[in-house]
């Protein structure tokens, strides 16, 4: 790697020069963990380029490969950082807070520019719960945008199979089988959606598919304007916490949202 890509200090890694060149390494180096969950720095956007997208349970060697992503579109335009222009980028891992953080611009081939900031959390005192913030500010796009929370994805495939899927109004979760162990998982999703601080309420689509659930969020944006999106993800496993409360013990939680 290059020396300029990443500064370490005792707590912190810090980066402010995008590589796509770099950026799978760069992902396993920003590698953070509360001794469940184990998560590399991943984008959660869409990235069609070279990525390390994954995450690990204590005591399972599978992956869980990029098991939660937020897609973007305006009108037809589909955000993806391997392919949009990307400038004022920086990047920290805290990981004596556990949090990783994120700033850009990223600009669309047809001049279309946002401002994007996201924070991942991980918690000691809940280990099962991955807390996302991803804040999106129009710079000088007028028209409609969507907002797609969701959990699994294609590449999730490669290690594993879905037994179940749920979209609910409030909740979406994933029940997947190993292909390579006796194990099983149950990934669910919580969200909230604020535009210029203030609670939305939209009328979702809920997305069920093989490897894909979540949902679509769609309104209307203009330069100035913020969206802030917050999930809650929730893991479970059985090789950990017993296999026939897994999906109960997870809607429970879900449903206290802590």
């Amino acid at each position: 790697m290059k020396e300029n890509i990443l500064q370490y200090s005792p707590w912190k890694i810090e980066q402010q020069t995008f590589a796509p060149e770099q950026e799978a390494e760069v992902e396993k180096q920003l590698a953070f963990s509360n001794g469940y969950i184990s998560q590399y720095g991943f984008f959660e956007e869409y990235y069609s380029g070279e990525a390390s997208a994954s995450i690990f349970l204590k005591g399972i060697e599978s992956p869980l490969k990029a098991n939660h992503t937020v897609s973007v579109r305006l009108l037809e335009e589909r955000l993806d950082l391997a392919t949009w222009k990307l400038g004022d980028f920086y990047r920290c891992l805290n990981r004596e807070s556990l949090k990783l953080e994120r700033k850009m611009t990223a600009t669309s081939p047809n001049g279309d520019t946002l401002e994007i900031e996201s924070e991942r959390q991980l918690s000691m005192e809940n280990p099962h719960f991955t807390d996302i913030t991803f804040t999106i500010r129009s710079v000088n796009y007028s028209g409609p945008m969507s907002v797609l929370p969701l959990l699994g994805g294609q590449d999730i495939s490669l290690d594993w199979y879905p037994l179940q899927t749920d979209v609910a109004l409030n909740y979406a979760t994933i029940w997947l089988q190993s292909r390579r162990e006796n194990v099983q998982v149950v990934i669910g999703m919580t969200y909230e959606l604020e535009k210029n601080g203030v609670p939305t309420q939209v009328a979702p689509i809920r997305i069920e598919k093989k490897f894909i659930v979540g949902y679509s969020l769609t309104g209307a944006i203009k330069p100035g304007d913020e969206v802030k999106l917050r999930l809650r993800v929730y893991i479970t496993d059985s090789r950990n916490y017993p296999l026939s409360n897994l999906m109960d013990d997870a809607l429970v939680a879900l449903e206290k949202n802590d």
